[in-house]
């Protein structure tokens, strides 16, 4: 009867005692599920190539979105080690930094997203698979230092191919690190790092690489340095096949995308204008080189024009056969 009376935590405790959890008792292919939901899911934003975006230009440099939850990190050493390793293959982290050039208004224009642009964080990170520095000479300031996912490399490599020949003259350092737990970053994955930039880097005299091997390296150098277009024939025939597609596309009532076609296209003549292969083209091919570039810009705009006449038409209304086909004429 006095039992009854004892306050609770004196009374003898009866209950069955709770079940334990231990997450490291699961099969390391669901651990490493749970790291990627955790600490991989950043999302993906429309894409939008150089001179291919909506208009108007956004006043905010765009971040990607994401609910990357780092409080496992913290639980014990063990799994720190699985789900950082975890969480850098996952993501692929790109440090760009830059001197002396614009590069806000670069990333606004080609709606390049970033991870961050803070300072402390970008710097005190050092999980990055890269490091792209760049630099023009003579001057100190504007300075910039972004993160970027590996997925918008390409997209940034892109832009720069195309961008102005200020990117294409200023100097270029790409240092390529392991941050894995193999003795060497194995030779698929220094290739896959570097083929943004072989792929959309040409005429770039000043870019130097390290921590690849070496003549992977002097491959890759080969094909950023030599010209883009070999020949005029080349360049004739490259936007000869881009106007072609953009007529198409205009006479299959998809104006918006013949009108990006044009739009890209132009700037790329802009570009080529600009740029050091200019003479050595013009060595090749003379006047009449000039002459057709000249000419494929005309046609460029003419079809632009066309686009632009059939948006304001849709824009206003219901349009007839017969007005679709004087747009076109």
């Amino acid at each position: 009867m006095m039992s009854n009376w004892l306050p609770a935590p004196f009374k003898a405790n009866t209950m069955a005692p709770t079940p334990t959890f231990r997450f490291l008792d699961l099969p390391s292919e669901v651990r490493i599920e749970v790291y990627k939901i955790l600490l991989c899911d950043a999302s993906y934003r429309a894409d939008h190539g150089p001179f291919e975006h909506p208009y108007p230009v956004p006043q905010i440099i765009e971040t990607i979105p994401h609910s990357i939850k780092t409080k496992i990190l913290t639980v014990s050493k063990s799994i720190y080690r699985e789900a950082y390793d975890v969480m850098l293959k996952g993501n692929l982290f790109v440090r760009i930094t830059s001197q002396g050039l614009d590069l806000e208004n670069f990333l606004l224009v080609n709606r390049i997203a970033i991870i961050t642009r803070t300072t402390r964080c970008v710097s005190a990170f050092n999980g990055y698979v890269m490091h792209h520095h760049l630099s023009n000479a003579g001057y100190s300031s504007p300075e910039y230092d972004l993160m970027l996912l590996y997925r918008d490399l390409d997209k940034f490599c892109a832009a720069l191919g195309e961008g102005h020949k200020t990117y294409r003259d200023c100097q270029h350092s790409l240092d390529i690190f392991n941050i894995f737990s193999e003795p060497e970053l194995p030779r698929k994955h220094q290739e896959l790092l570097l083929r943004p930039y072989t792929t959309h880097l040409h005429s770039f005299p000043h870019l130097q690489i390290t921590g690849v091997d070496l003549d992977l390296c002097q491959r890759a150098l080969e094909s950023i340095r030599r010209l883009a277009w070999s020949t005029p024939a080349d360049v004739n025939q490259y936007f000869t096949q881009k106007h072609s597609l953009a007529v198409t596309q205009l006479l299959g009532n998809d104006y918006t995308s013949s009108a990006h076609i044009c739009r890209y296209a132009i700037a790329q003549l802009c570009n080529l204008k600009n740029s050091n292969d200019w003479g050595l083209l013009l060595d090749i091919g003379g006047p009449e080189f000039s002459q057709s570039v000249v000419s494929l810009g005309l046609d460029f705009y003419s079809t632009l024009s066309r686009c632009t006449l059939w948006a304001m038409r849709f824009a206003a209304g219901p349009k007839k056969q017969s007005v679709r086909k004087a747009a076109l004429a």
